[in-house]
């Protein structure tokens, strides 16, 4: 609780311009600190299932991988109501868990 984190991407319709020879697409970051960690069902009990932070997910943002300390722990997924600083990420750890049980990646 308290790290700082951060993610990238593109915020906006990506789409404008598809048809024209040249786009150029802004990547933008937000920083923000960890205000929590939660975990999940017995499935996922003894790993982190949701990662709350106070930095700003935004359209475009939402699926941006989250940094900390330069490693990747989550993906940031959603915001609480209205209020975009207010927002949570999936850990990587429960994405790694889900995609083991599927037989995707070994264990």
């Amino acid at each position: 609780k308290g790290q700082q984190v951060v993610t990238y991407g593109f915020p906006g319709d990506v789409t404008v311009g598809l048809n024209e020879s040249f786009q150029t697409l802004t990547m933008t970051g937000s920083v923000g600190n960890i205000d929590g960690v939660a975990g999940g069902d017995k499935y996922y009990e003894n790993i982190p299932l949701v990662i709350y932070t106070n930095l700003e997910i935004s359209r475009g943002r939402s699926g941006s991988p989250l940094f900390w300390k330069g490693y990747v722990i989550g993906l940031t997924t959603f915001y609480v109501g209205d209020n975009k600083t207010t927002s949570g990420s999936v850990a990587s750890d429960a994405i790694i868990k889900g995609l083991q049980s599927t037989g995707y990646i070994e264990q």
